[in-house]
């Protein structure tokens, strides 16, 4: 597993690099939650990516986006939308393109892409 302050220093490094690369018009996007199973209840845990845990990876991310260092990256947040619905998927992970949530988020992040964060 890689703890919250390793994935800190592992998204600050990646996001310093692309400012090394003079890159603009990055934007991350939350993270989705993962089904909750056997994998991440066993002992030892196989994968740690509880939805707890990501939770708090998408603060990381969030509060990154946040200083002054990185203002050419941004976050967005799509937890609003996948969160009330992140295990209402086919496979508990990932959305059918053709569906409502999958295209809610997808607008969500165009929005917020071409006329900035409300």
């Amino acid at each position: 597993p890689i703890s919250f302050p390793d994935f800190r220093e592992e998204y600050r490094n990646m996001m310093k690099a692309l400012n090394d690369l003079n890159v603009s018009g990055v934007h991350l996007r939350s993270i989705h939650l993962n089904p909750l199973g056997d994998l991440r209840f066993k002992c030892p845990a196989e994968d740690y990516r509880h939805p707890s845990v990501l939770e708090v990876y998408n603060e990381i991310i969030r509060n990154l986006t946040e200083l002054e260092e990185f203002k050419n990256i941004s976050f967005i947040d799509t937890d609003f939308i996948i969160g009330p619905m992140w295990d209402s998927s086919p496979d508990f992970c990932h959305f059918p393109p053709e569906g409502e949530i999958a295209r809610a988020e997808a607008l969500h992040i165009l929005e917020t892409v071409l006329f900035g964060s409300s």
